[in-house]
């Protein structure tokens, strides 16, 4: 490929993939990416490999497996776990906790 693309030709593509009009006449008029796509159809298998510290969280994750897992760095383990509660944050904020929950009145 050694024909020049920008933002706008990037929109146009995503706009022919998705099969939606042109926003406007800029994207309208620009030229798709063709030249970056091929001709057939292949098969490309895709296995999302999920790391550890999003193990912590409450995401819905798939089952975790040799193939999709990556270990979590020693590093990291010290991020992966809270280290606040709320009961810390009202001590320290004097009670006046209404900046950290975001479902408050107040």
């Amino acid at each position: 490929m050694s024909r020049p693309y920008n933002t706008v030709s990037m929109v146009r593509t995503m706009e022919e993939v998705l099969g939606l009009e042109p926003m406007v006449l800029t994207d309208g008029l620009a030229s798709p990416m063709t030249d970056v796509f091929e001709d057939t159809l292949r098969p490309w298998p895709y296995t999302a490999i999920v790391p550890e510290v999003l193990r912590t969280t409450q995401l819905p994750l798939p089952p975790k497996t040799a193939s999709n897992s990556v270990p979590l760095p020693k590093y990291a383990k010290a991020f992966a776990k809270r280290h606040r509660n709320v009961a810390y944050w009202q001590q320290v904020m004097g009670g006046k906790t209404s900046r950290l929950n975001r479902n408050s009145s107040a």
